[in-house]
């Protein structure tokens, strides 16, 4: 019988990521781990071995194929028995690259409350389990080995298609009851906009207030009104990476009752005023962090696959074809043929390393006119023909 370790607040894992960071890993994993739980979302896609995993004190069992999404309120750990080990794709990045793949910020609080009502476990169907792992590795390779340090582009693709691929078959993953303790960290992670206390929660979910105290403290070893800080904490640090929003704006927004507890609160965890962490952690990649920006290249990658021209675009998003281009050169340095043409060789690559598919069925699966424009334009990002890079 595995003995469960108890989770003590040290365990609290955070890698301090900015807004539109990712960080991407395959490991083998040969024992088990302490319970915890981290600062950003992961998604873990399980690539060959037996284990099981415990998500806020329930355990599933795991097999190939099996992708995972842990969201900052699952305190979990892996159990791996001896003599066993599990093989896995571990990709873990801010809610504020998941904000970035949401079309403008009208969808904040929808795209959080879609991940956090799914069931975290889901099968993929082999084909989409092999489309995923070549995507992942390809990323993992170009990550490693590519000169340029401008990821953005690419990170948001990766996470877009895991997104797609987890909403696609959620639908066919197992219904399970949850625990008191899950119920209420997702219930304080869905709705920290709103006045939470123990009192109301406790109301709402038909304990005792006393009882969530506990139940919150008994599972991740803070209090109360420590997690639900760090959770508005965690969406306001995400959101200033639209320069649209004030601090003042997203304090609201994020369930602060005043601006000076929003301020407070934000300096206990990031010793600094949320201005200055805008200042000094955005400027870098200030043009990237346009709401604009990003919802045009989401409305490209959405697209890329069809026929679709830049007029096509200036209709679905309202804005010019000069702005376009402006917000496109300054956020991921490329105009619209080039993003356009990057988004469908990389789809294409993917597809004839996972598939057994030609050059000439890929092209048109991947919205190119022929083979030649294809292969033309895939030699410009790899480098090589894609005979010779698939071989």
């Amino acid at each position: 019988m595995v003995n469960h370790f108890p989770y003590i607040s040290s365990d609290y894992l955070s890698e301090a990521f900015k807004p539109a960071e990712l960080a991407i890993r395959q490991i083998t994993m040969a024992q088990s781990e302490r319970a915890h739980y981290r600062n950003e979302i992961e998604f873990i896609l399980i690539i060959k071995g037996q284990a099981s995993i415990e998500i806020n004190q329930l355990q599933f069992d795991l097999q190939p194929g099996n992708l995972i999404q842990l969201m900052p309120y699952h305190v979990h750990r892996f159990i791996i028995e001896q003599g066993q080990s599990l093989a896995i794709i571990q990709i873990r990045f801010s809610i504020g690259l998941l904000l970035l793949t949401s079309t403008n910020r009208q969808t904040y609080l929808k795209s959080i409350k879609e991940l956090d009502t799914n069931v975290p476990i889901i099968k993929l169907p082999h084909h989409a389990f092999s489309q995923l792992r070549v995507l992942c590795q390809e990323v993992i390779y170009e990550k490693q080995e590519a000169a340029a340090t401008n990821f953005e582009a690419l990170h948001i693709s990766l996470i877009s298609f895991i997104s797609y691929l987890y909403m696609k078959y959620q639908k066919q993953s197992q219904v399970m009851q949850l625990n008191p303790a899950w119920r209420v960290l997702q219930y304080v992670q869905v709705h920290h906009q709103e006045n939470l206390t123990p009192i109301n929660v406790a109301q709402r979910l038909g304990l005792a207030a006393a009882e969530v105290k506990s139940l919150i403290r008994q599972l991740t070893g803070q209090s109360f009104n420590q997690i639900l800080n760090q959770v508005r904490i965690r969406n306001a640090t995400a959101l200033l990476q639209f320069e649209e929003l004030s601090a003042n704006q997203i304090g609201t927004i994020c369930g602060y009752q005043t601006q000076a507890n929003f301020y407070k609160q934000f300096k206990l965890i990031h010793d600094m005023s949320p201005e200055i962490y805008r200042e000094t952690n955005l400027a870098v990649n200030q043009a990237s962090g346009s709401i604009d920006a990003w919802s045009i290249i989401m409305v490209i990658l959405e697209n890329c696959t069809q026929a679709f021209s830049l007029n096509q675009l200036t209709t679905m998003t309202h804005l010019s074809s000069s702005k376009i281009e402006s917000l496109l050169k300054n956020s991921v340095l490329m105009t619209f043929k080039q993003l356009l043409n990057r988004f469908r060789v990389q789809i294409g690559h993917n597809l004839l390393m996972a598939l057994d598919l030609s050059v000439a069925e890929v092209a048109g699966k991947t919205g190119f006119t022929d083979s030649s424009a294809f292969i033309r334009n895939y030699r410009k990002v790899y480098g090589d023909t894609p005979g010779k890079q698939v071989v």
